[in-house]
């Protein structure tokens, strides 16, 4: 832990992404790392070995709590005190911006690194290819405008090529998984499901271009109807080509992503709401 912890805020000291006012330190450095970085990391891990230690026990019954059900408890506790501290003034709107972004951007990841886990080889290539085909019709959006209409993603979008975010892919993955997911559970036949999963994508969206736009994710010069046909579009021919491929036959993973999305757009109308 403290090779890892010495490795990345080296990096993030001599970037600097992280800067130290020395007047309120001993100006000791080990590397680029003030010294009390050190005992302030050696303190905050014995803190959370003594609370791992005290309710041990408590945390061997989790094991027997599906995985699912405590990560969106997690998630509702998680948005539940960031939207509680932006209203009660403790953050701002700028700093929710920020946070909302951190969010979609790590816990997008974790799911899927928790969901993958259980996938099928066949089904990883229905995941990529489905990944793949969605980022690139952004990527002839965002730079030639002929797809979803004239917009950009701003920098809380995180990394990218092409201008466009590899998180936008994750996330047309989620969303159209949940839509599967829905499709399925619902015993909607095939012959008009790809159709209503397809308007429910863009119901969706109708939600997330607003959250985007109040958040300061993405930006549109004219938000057109365009956009919404382009959804619909690409979602059915996602949603034909997941049915293809069977998707639902990744039980363990599948239902988790589905949880997930459900809970991300659960929070994304609560801001609306709210703010």
């Amino acid at each position: 832990g403290l090779i890892g912890f010495l490795l990345i805020n080296t990096v993030l000291t001599a970037l600097p992404v992280v800067t130290y006012d020395n007047s309120l330190n001993t100006s000791i450095r080990i590397i680029t790392i003030p010294i009390e970085d050190f005992i302030y990391y050696l303190v905050m891990n014995s803190f959370i070995l003594k609370i791992y230690l005290t309710f041990k026990g408590a945390f061997t019954m989790l094991k027997d709590i599906p995985r699912t059900q405590l990560f969106n408890v997690f998630l509702m506790l998680n948005f539940g005190v960031g939207i509680f501290l932006s209203q009660t003034g403790f953050l701002s709107l700028t700093q929710m911006q920020e946070i909302s972004s951190l969010q979609l951007y790590s816990l997008s990841f974790i799911a899927f690194g928790m969901g993958f886990s259980s996938i099928k080889s066949s089904n990883l290539v229905t995941i990529l290819t489905i990944f793949s085909f969605t980022f690139f019709s952004e990527v002839i959006g965002v730079n030639t405008e002929m797809l979803f209409g004239d917009y950009q993603y701003t920098s809380l979008m995180g990394i990218g090529i092409f201008d466009t975010p590899i998180i936008i892919g994750v996330l047309w993955i989620t969303l159209l998984i949940h839509t599967d997911f829905l499709l399925h559970k619902l015993s909607i036949p095939k012959s008009y499901g790809i159709f209503l999963g397809s308007l429910y994508m863009v119901t969706m969206d109708l939600f997330l271009e607003k959250f985007a736009i109040l958040f300061n994710l993405w930006d549109f010069n004219e938000l057109t109807f365009y956009n919404f046909f382009c959804w619909f579009v690409i979602s059915a021919m996602c949603l034909y080509f997941m049915q293809k491929r069977n998707l639902q036959s990744w039980t363990q993973g599948y239902k988790f992503i589905n949880s997930f999305a459900a809970a991300q757009m659960i929070f994304v109308i609560i801001c609306l709401i709210i703010y």
